[in-house]
């Protein structure tokens, strides 16, 4: 039984230990689904899901670098932040190799300008030697040997020396600057492509088949020559030194008075002819091949610029889904600006006429500035419409003030037109959040520089809604009896009776007492007359109504009244006439009743009295203790 219960152990142990070791092994092997393809187990999910989140997104619309603007502002919406940032990384990729393309043309540019003008320094001292020589040949002929003569044109064939080895110095110059420029690789295959524009560019098949006909000709020429001129076979400077030598062994023979010294000046003078024009000919293939460069670099700088606009458009989507494109927009601001060369002329205007007919340059700006003009004139012309519109509402509503009316019309147009300024310069292709960031700053500044201003605005406004006075009606501010000449958000301007101006801010006219006496249609005359106690008062109503009812423009309704009074029991009665007009008529009515009441009175008889003030005074000195009377003072 021992033995038994020992094996039943020992196997229980290792069927076990099986068991324990099969089930991880198990549980590490792929497993096939029923497509058949392996699945790795759901403990390796996590690692294999952080790996494709670590692997960089591939960038797919740099593929096509002039894809259509807008069609790429559609296509960029569905990405997130990490695959714009390929995105834009793709398209900052394509905008350097442009740049660094740009930059070597600009330093071929350079070296071109550089060789041209030693070509053209070379030639000049070339003509110098010419003239010099042909001085020379000239005063050897009408010279003997060993005269002075014969000394002054040695001179002369000498200074001819000095004028062909100073030539002689800027054709090498010419040619090490054009040695230095096939070295470089990438400056020498700019400088071929732009030779081979200039080969095939403004000709025509004809042209070309004609062109080629006389290199065959002149080949053929060249090979009936019995000896080949060397100022045409050869290079500039190795012609330059054989005639250099030639010009030595010549001045020799004028100083011994060789016979051939004549013929070998005058040949020489011949062959730096050729040179000259050897040299003018080098010199405008060179200016084509530049010009050719020059028109090749604007190109490329608005190819550039398409580039730059596409990478925009990646950057302005990163920024809306809170991306950090700063990097990107400091290196395309550093890489967007133009350098030219002033001193370059004709390839200034080269570069101008370039850019004008450009795609992405002159066309684009002149397409720009249209719309800019177009967008600011129809924002005029529609505010303007809106204005007459809303004008006309506001005053079919009623109860609403001139100034106020104004206003509002005039915030209209002036709006409209600083809508349609903000709006065109986003054809201009400026952007206009920061222009509001720094507007927004500015505001913020300015409403605690101009607090006072401000409250004088919102008194305007206060003034133009609640319409206590309006333009041209008669008012007493304060102190101030005028007419309402105009009114702004700042002051109220008032023209007062002797035809000067009263300027008053807001804030004073709103806090001072107002009085409007044209506020209505209709205004009340009243004229006051003091009568003795003992007049009788029915003549002078009589009288009154009497006058008041014969003026035409006197309103019957409501109807001339009086109103007599006798204040603090006085000797004499005040009584106040009182009729009723129109206010656009007011004046002349006082005016006319007045002179009539005049006439009236004096005509009636009615006496009229002035306030008495009796003074007492009694005298302490008087003995008798009598007053004294004073006369009466009116």
């Amino acid at each position: 039984m021992s033995y038994y219960r020992i094996r039943t152990v020992v196997l229980a142990g290792v069927v076990c230990a099986f068991v324990a070791w099969s089930f991880p092994v198990q549980s590490q092997q792929p497993q096939d689904d029923k497509d058949g393809a392996l699945q790795q187990p759901a403990t390796h999910a996590p690692a294999q899901a952080d790996a494709d989140t670590s692997s960089p997104p591939k960038a797919v619309t740099a593929e096509d670098p002039t894809i259509p603007v807008d069609e790429l502002k559609l296509l960029v919406q569905p990405l997130t932040v990490a695959e714009l940032k390929a995105e834009a990384a793709a398209w900052l990729k394509l905008v350097k190799a442009k740049v660094q393309e740009i930059s070597n043309t600009e330093i071929a540019i350079k070296r071109k300008n550089r060789h041209l003008a030693q070509e053209k320094e070379a030639t000049k001292a070339l003509e110098d030697a010419k003239a010099t020589l042909a001085k020379a040949q000239a005063a050897q002929q009408a010279t003997t040997p060993g005269s002075p003569e014969a000394e002054m044109a040695a001179e002369k064939v000498e200074a001819a020396k000095d004028a062909l080895k100073k030539a002689q110095a800027a054709i090498a110059e010419a040619a090490e600057t054009k040695k230095e420029l096939g070295k470089d690789e990438s400056l020498k295959e700019i400088v071929e492509e732009a030779e081979k524009d200039v080969e095939e560019g403004g000709k025509t098949a004809a042209e070309k088949e004609e062109e080629k006909k006389e290199k065959q000709e002149n080949q053929k020429d060249t090979v009936t020559l019995s000896e080949p001129d060397p100022a045409v076979t050869e290079e500039p400077e190795q012609t330059g030194e054989k005639i250099a030598q030639d010009i030595d062994q010549a001045a020799a023979e004028i100083e011994t008075g060789g016979a051939d010294s004549q013929a070998q000046l005058k040949e020489k003078e011949q062959q730096l002819g050729k040179m000259v024009k050897k040299l003018e000919e080098s010199t405008e293939a060179e200016q084509e091949v530049k010009t050719q460069l020059v028109v090749n670099v604007t190109t490329l700088q608005s190819e550039r610029t398409g580039l730059v606009d596409r990478l925009k458009v990646i950057l302005d989507e990163m920024e809306a889904k809170g991306g950090d494109p700063a990097t990107y927009r400091s290196y395309i601001q550093a890489v967007s600006g133009v350098e030219l060369d002033i001193t370059d002329t004709q390839g200034l205007g080269v570069r101008l006429l370039s850019w004008l007919q450009s795609e992405e340059g002159g066309l684009r700006w002149a397409i720009n500035i249209g719309k800019f003009f177009g967008i600011v004139l129809i924002s005029i012309v529609v505010a303007h419409i809106i204005g007459a519109i809303v004008s006309g509402t506001m005053k079919k509503i009623g109860g609403t003030s001139l100034l106020l009316r104004k206003f509002v019309v005039m915030l209209i147009k002036r709006g409209g037109a600083v809508l349609g300024v903000v709006i065109g310069l986003t054809a201009l292709e400026v952007s206009i959040g920061p222009l509001f960031a720094v507007i927004g700053g500015v505001g913020f500044v300015l409403a605690f520089a101009l607090q006072s201003n401000l409250g004088n605005l919102a008194s305007g406004l206060m003034l133009m809604l609640n319409k206590p006075f309006d333009v041209g009606d008669e008012v007493k501010i304060g102190d101030h009896w005028a007419y309402v000449e105009s009114i702004s958000l700042a002051n109220t301007r008032l023209k007062a009776f002797n035809g000067s101006i009263v300027s008053l801010p807001n804030n004073t006219v709103w806090g001072s007492e107002i009085t409007n006496y044209t506020h209505s249609d209709i205004r009340r005359l009243t004229f006051y007359i003091h009568i003795k106690f003992e007049q009788d008062m029915d003549q002078v109503y009589d009288m009154w109504m009497e006058l008041a009812s014969s003026h035409p423009k006197v309103l019957d309704d409501p109807a001339p009244g009086w109103a007599p009074g006798n204040p603090h029991y006085e000797s004499y009665i005040n009584v106040g006439l009182s009729a009723w007009s129109k206010t656009d008529e007011y004046w002349t009515v006082h005016v006319e009743l007045l002179k009539m009441l005049q006439k009236r009175i004096l005509e009636s008889g009615i006496e009229l009295t002035a306030p008495v003030q009796a003074i007492r005074l009694q005298s302490t000195s008087n003995p008798n203790g009598k007053m004294l009377n004073l006369p009466e003072k009116a």
